[in-house]
């Protein structure tokens, strides 16, 4: 039974409700100018979905109650979305010309979209939602917050 329910779960991050549908989407906005929604769309459907699947495959595999999981699927996708707004400011490097220019033509990044302030300050709020969904894990979690705390300040 683990290994179907790790099977499913690695399948529906990488199917059509993730990775695929997340790809297309982003392939699309390269085309004219997108939401805010459309935006976010794009990257829980891509980077967050496969952070949700790697803790959520890790908590499966370790018998994780439904509600462990739960937390563990919110953490995920928390952490994904901000591990992702990450990359993209650190992929502008010191070139804040490109920050704030829109995502017409371009690539779909929060940074492009909102400017590099805002950006870091929305990866802040996706780690601290990130942290905040792992609450009723307890101190269990531990490694999971550290990690949260230093994929949000990394630098390169």
């Amino acid at each position: 039974m683990t290994a179907l329910a790790v099977i499913e779960e690695l399948g529906r991050a990488a199917g059509v409700e993730g990775l695929i549908v997340g790809q297309a989407a982003d392939l699309a906005a390269q085309k004219g100018k997108i939401s805010e929604e459309e935006l976010l769309f794009i990257h829980l459907r891509k980077t967050a979905q496969l952070f949700r699947a790697s803790v959520c495959i890790g908590g499966i595999i370790s018998g994780a109650s439904p509600d462990e999981l739960g937390a563990l699927a919110s953490y995920g996708e928390h952490l994904g979305l901000a591990f992702q707004i990450v990359d993209d400011i650190l992929d502008l490097g010191a070139d804040s010309a490109k920050a704030g220019a829109g995502t017409e033509g371009s690539k779909a990044t929060y940074a492009a979209f909102y400017g590099l302030e805002e950006a870091r300050r929305k990866a802040d709020e996706a780690t601290e939602k990130a942290v905040a969904s792992l609450g009723s894990l307890g101190s269990a979690a531990g490694r999971l917050r550290d990690l949260a705390f230093r994929l949000a300040g990394r630098r390169s």
